[in-house]
């Protein structure tokens, strides 16, 4: 579960970022907002994520999309 100092992260990253549904705190309940919210951060973020399973998934996806050197750029 999120903290509320991640939270209010999350809601200032998705508005500097221009997300284009309304930021609701309620709806992270549904899974498909939730979906939204990490693809979202996924496409915007230029930092790898904290957590170790999305971290693991970003850097593979680098790897796949950039090569192994975009690895070492990502860690």
């Amino acid at each position: 579960k999120a903290a509320e100092e991640e939270l209010e992260e999350l809601g200032r990253f998705l508005a500097e970022t221009g997300f284009p549904l309304k930021w609701d705190r309620e709806r992270l309940g549904s899974f498909e907002y939730r979906a939204l919210v990490n693809a979202w951060v996924l496409l915007k973020s230029r930092a790898p994520p904290r957590s170790p399973t999305f971290r693991k998934l970003y850097l593979e996806a680098r790897r796949l999309a950039h090569g192994a050197e975009a690895l070492e750029e990502a860690e």
